[in-house]
């Protein structure tokens, strides 16, 4: 049936578990089973995900099922800062 395209999906982290460096994404509008998601798997700098957290990520299928690939934090925009906050924060 060939390749599908890599396109990124939203979800929320519904579970967490800091010490296992693993948890599971809710996506967005869907019913589906939550994603498997650890911590090996996300975007280069990730440190950790938190319950709640909104994220953006690819699913892959991995050995147990489907997976969150370069999962990353969709708050977070990849620049520093917007140039209203920086001239706040340089402001006194």
């Amino acid at each position: 049936s060939g390749a599908t395209a890599m396109k990124r999906l939203h979800g929320v982290v519904v579970s967490w578990i800091g010490d296992k460096s693993f948890g599971f994404i809710q996506a967005d509008g869907s019913t589906a089973p939550q994603v498997f998601c650890h911590l090996n798997d996300c975007a280069p700098g990730v440190k950790g995900l938190a319950n709640g957290m909104r994220v953006s990520y690819i699913e892959a299928m991995g050995m147990r099922g489907v997976k969150a690939l370069d999962c990353r934090p969709a708050e977070k925009p990849m620049q520093e800062l917007p140039v209203a906050d920086r001239s706040a924060k340089l402001g006194r």
